[in-house]
Order: C-alpha cells, then structure tokens, then sequence
C-alpha cells in the first residue's frame, strides 16, 4: 500500500473466540487441581492416617488457593480486555483514517475516521481483500502503483514507516487528496502480522499551498515591477536625451530633402527606430508606475469615441472593429491616460493575435456582482466592464499563466512584453479587476471591472486646434547640461526662425541673461541639471523679468521630479524625447497665450 495518510495504528476488539480461549484455559486448570486435591487426600489418608477434620482443612487450603489464582487469571483476563478496547477506541476516535491489513491481505480494521473519509463503513470493508480496496477507493490510473508498493513493504520486511501524497477516492467517485503513512505492525516477539495505513484529507491544505503560491507568486511580480521601476527611472533620462538627439536631427534633415533624394528611407528609418525607443521608454515608466496618476471621475464611452479613429488606423484592414456601449454608463474614478493606455494596449494585443484578419469587440456595460456570483474573482459590487474580444489565435493555459509578467511575449522580436504587464499595473492601480478568457484557435477576451463611481463624469472636451504654423522670430534662451541635446534644441529653433540664446547650467543662465540688455520671450530649460535645477533657474529669471514665460523639459519620470521639489504651479512640462514639430508647436502655444505661462505641469 502507498501514496496515503497519516494516523494512529491500531487493535482490532477482542474476538470471541479470544473469550473462549480464556474461558477454556482457566476450566482445564481447575478440573487439574481437584484431580490434584483428591489423589493428594487419598494418599495422606493411607499413608499418614489423618482424620477427616485434617482432610477438611486440606481440601479448604486447596479450594482457598485455587480461587485466589482463578482471581489473578480473570483480574489479568479483564485488565487485558480493557487495554486491548481502549486501544481500539483510541484508534476509532481518531480523526485519521486508519485501515489495518493481515498478511494475507484482509482488511482487518477500517475505523470511523476511514468510514467518514471515503463512505465505506467498516461491515462493508473489513475481510475484504486488498483488491477490493484498490478497487473502492485507489483510482485506476494509481492502482499499480499502489500494489506494487504493498508488495515492496512486504518484501523488504523494513520497520521504517513510507511516507507519501497521493489520491484516493470517496464512495461518491469524488477524488481526494491525501497523505499517507504505511507501515508493518510487528507483534512483541518481531513477527510481522500485518500492514497499517494511516489516512489524512489534506484538501484545505491543498487549497492553503495554492493561495500561497498565488501569494508568493503576486510577490515575485511585486519585486520584478519594482526592480524594472529602479532601472527605467534610472535609465530613462539619459536615453531620452539620446532619443531627442536623433529624432529632432532626422526631422531637421527631412525637411531639407524629398522622397526622392538620396538619405530619405535612411533618414525615416532612424526616425521610426527613434519612436519605437520613446515609446519602450514611456512602457517602461508606465509599467513601473513612475508616472503620476490623477483620478477622475470619467465615462468610459467618451474615452472610446474620442479613440475611435485612432484605434481604427492601428488594426489592419481585414479586421473588423466593433464598439459596442451601454447607453446609461455610470463614471469610473481613473486617471484618463491611463485608461487610455490601457485600451491602446488590449486592442494592439487583440490586432497581433489576428495576423489573418478577424473581428474585434470593443465593449463597455454596467455589471452587478451579486452574492456568490463572483466566484473568488471579482468581489460582490457594482462595476463598469470595459471588455476586448478577438477571434484570434487564443492563448494555452501554460501561456496565459505568464502573459502578465514583464517583458514575457509570444511575439517574437516585434514585442516588448510590456504592454500587458502595464495593463495589469494600471489596473490593480486602480483597484480594478482584469480576467481572460482564451481557447487556443477560438480567441481572447480581457474583462476589467472598474468599481462605479456615484460622481457625475465631466463631459468629453473636444481636442484643441493647434496652430499650424511653427515659425518665430521671438528670442529665446535654452539650458540644458546635455551639449547635444543643447545643440539640436539651438538648432531647430533658429530653423523656425527664432533668435536663440545658450547655456549649459543654471549658473550660465543667469549669466547670459544679466548679460543680455534686450527682452527674453522664452526660457527653455531642462528640470534636472547639477547644480542649480531648472525651478530655481526660472524663479530667479521670471523674478527679474516677470514677462518671461517658461517651458520645462526632462527626460526624469514625474516620480522624480516630485521628489525634488515638482514644478511651480502653471508651468507647462514636456517630457522627452518629443519631436522637433511638437516642440516648436509647444513654444508656438506659449508665446501666443494671453496670460504667461498658461500651461500646466503634466
């Protein structure tokens, strides 16, 4: 016998037949000693001429002896009984199951702890054979396994108990999990007479282990996210300052050429190569939650309208996109860009999974978990379920343990794997829930549930019209501690057409400036820089020409910059890399304003 529990070993209750055994055996000694008495009696009677009154008292010690060993025989008769019952007892109210087999293989005991474990009472098991037992409670895929083993221990004739896990099955054909303890019962003289098996249900164990590893596996994920947070923090200054070199230097050389010139399809290479490196930069921060997040209530519809056409443009003309929405759709608290995200991704997910064309559902409704319902998945409570469903390729079950691990994809070199990674971040941000369902061939649907909010969403604003010509003639100083960052900022200004002042530290700023009798329109200047930082810069400037207005640029995720201090209240940030035309946008926008520095830190 194998692979079962752990329990007390036991005695079966004395038999009737050991009651006989006593009771036969104590008759014999009595009927040998009055045999004993009356040849004695009549041989002192011949031999030594006693009277009757010396034989009476004969005969009384005889009797007087007799009864006190019939005492001691029935006193140790009972005294025994009682130890071999209370063994029993002991064994029956243990709350393992214990199953007791004799050589032969019989089940000899199946106490009440077995009876309740798999269903079989005692009267239906004990006397059955080993075949029997297999048969009742072994599965049939674990059956040889386990005869095999209750062979081995008999062979081996070893003392040491086998200590294993395995599966055994309830009268009901319900299969339990069970540890297992099987051991030889040897008598007092050595002799093997049979075989123990101890029996426990470690079903709520089992559920126990797996919360823990679901646990420990959540902290894993934890120490990851917060690993890769460290080094994209780390990393992305420096190679945003890069990413700014080479795509303002492409867009320069762009617009002196044609498609047609020599250097074009290089030139849009390294541009492409360029976007492709700010976007794995902005995953990264955003996966790594250094990015300031700020909740709102919001309608999840307006957000997908207003990303209708984007999304539309991303999947491939064979895939068909549908969106579908609840009309009444109550408000979520969430950051706006970060639900954004979050859609960009599942559906950029959802168009790779169909490389031969498909359909795509985009949906939004009000769901209600009641009690019960949730299944240990989602919590009882109101939600707003913002859906994507493709009929794609479909996940295994091995690969969907691991699509929201970071940088885990299946798509080759063209993925990050990112982009679900900083789903499943926002989402458990936000104290939302995200479930996916997927068959491999059929498709993939992701399910977030974002709690409802009672508060009235804000309407949907419509995008600014941005001004289309970029050029100037303002004058403007721009700080920054990366010389080629520097230049290629210097550079594509005086291509707009704008005078440009440089420094390359704070110090240097004030220097020009003091330096520089005529007015100053605009300040560019980097957040981050030794020695004096660009805030201080600014407040320093504007204290002094209080009609300057101010631009921040960093290449430092907002985490950073909050921990040095942030940006005073107003000031517009641009966050690198951006390109040459959306820089010169920017500076259009503020030096046209009404008011100095209109913008907002963001």
């Amino acid at each position: 016998m194998a692979n079962e529990k752990e329990t007390a070993l036991s005695c079966p209750p004395v038999s009737k037949t050991g009651r006989l055994y006593w009771t036969q055996a104590v008759f014999f000694f009595w009927g040998n000693l009055i045999l004993f008495s009356l040849v004695l009696k009549f041989s002192l009677y011949r031999n030594q001429g006693l009277n009757l009154w010396d034989l009476f008292w004969i005969d009384l010690s005889l009797a007087a002896g007799i009864w006190l060993l019939t005492a001691l025989l029935i006193a140790k008769w009972k005294k025994g009984e009682k130890t071999t019952a209370f063994l029993a007892a002991m064994v029956n109210s243990s709350p393992d199951a214990f199953i007791g087999f004799s050589r032969e293989g019989t089940i000899t005991s199946w106490n009440k702890a077995a009876e309740n474990l798999f269903g079989f009472t005692g009267e239906e098991m004990i006397g059955q054979t080993f075949l029997k037992y297999l048969g009742a409670i072994v599965p049939e895929r674990l059956r040889k396994e386990s005869r095999e083993r209750f062979d081995h221990l008999w062979e081996r004739g070893g003392r040491d108990a086998v200590r294993v896990e395995t599966i055994r099955c309830h009268k009901d054909g319900r299969e339990l999990p069970v540890s297992m303890t099987v051991t030889l019962i040897v008598d007092v003289d050595g002799a093997v007479i049979g075989q123990g098996g101890i029996l426990r249900d470690v079903t709520e164990q089992k559920k126990a282990e797996k919360a823990y590893r679901h646990q420990e596996a959540q902290l894993r994920v934890s120490q990851k996210m917060d690993a890769i947070g460290r080094l994209a923090g780390g990393v992305a200054h420096d190679f945003n300052n890069l990413l700014v070199v080479m795509r303002c230097n492409s867009e320069f050389l762009l617009d002196k050429i044609t498609k047609k010139d020599t250097g074009w399809n290089e030139l849009t290479e390294i541009q492409e190569a360029a976007q492709r490196g700010s976007e794995l930069t902005r995953q990264l921060l955003a996966f790594s939650n250094k990015q300031v997040s700020n909740p709102v209530a919001l309608n999840l519809n307006d957000i997908a309208i207003r990303m209708n056409n984007m999304l539309h443009r991303l999947i491939y003309d064979h895939i068909e996109m549908y969106l579908f929405q609840e009309k009444d759709i109550k408000s979520i608290q969430a950051d706006p860009t970060q639900i954004e995200q979050v859609i960009l991704n599942l559906v950029i997910n959802a168009r790779d999974a169909m490389p031969n064309g498909g359909h795509l559902l985009l949906e939004t409704q009000n769901v209600k978990v009641g009690p019960g319902e949730s299944k240990g998945k989602v919590p009882e409570g109101n939600y707003v379920r913002l859906s994507v469903k493709d009929t794609g390729t479909g996940m295994s079950e091995e690969v969907q343990k691991h699509i929201f691990e970071p940088f885990f994809t299946t798509k080759g070199e063209r993925g990050t794997g990112l982009g679900l990674a900083t789903v499943y971040r926002i989402v458990r941000e936000m104290g939302g829930h995200i479930i996916v369902q997927s068959e491999l061939g059929v498709g993939t649907e992701f399910a977030i549930y974002f709690a409802a909010s009672t508060a009235t969403a804000a309407p949907a604003k419509a995008p600014l019209c941005l001004s289309l010509d970029t050029h100037g003639t303002e004058m403007v100083l721009v700080v920054e501690d990366d010389e080629p960052v520097r230049k290629i900022l210097a550079k594509t200004l005086r291509g707009k057409g704008y005078r440009v002042l440089e420094a390359s530290n704070g110090t240097e700023a004030l220097q020009v400036a003091g330096a520089h009798a005529k007015p100053i329109d605009l300040l560019i200047t980097d957040v981050m820089m030794p020695g004096m930082n660009g805030r201080d810069l600014a407040e320093k400037i504007v204290r002094e020409r209080p009609h300057l207005k101010v631009l921040f640029i960093s290449g430092y995720p907002h985490d950073v910059l909050s921990g040095n201090g942030g940006l005073p209240t107003g000031f517009l940030l641009l966050q690198k890399p951006f390109p040459a035309a959306l820089l010169a946008q920017k500076i259009r926008e503020i030096l046209d304003a009404e008011t100095v520095n209109p913008g907002k830190a963001g």
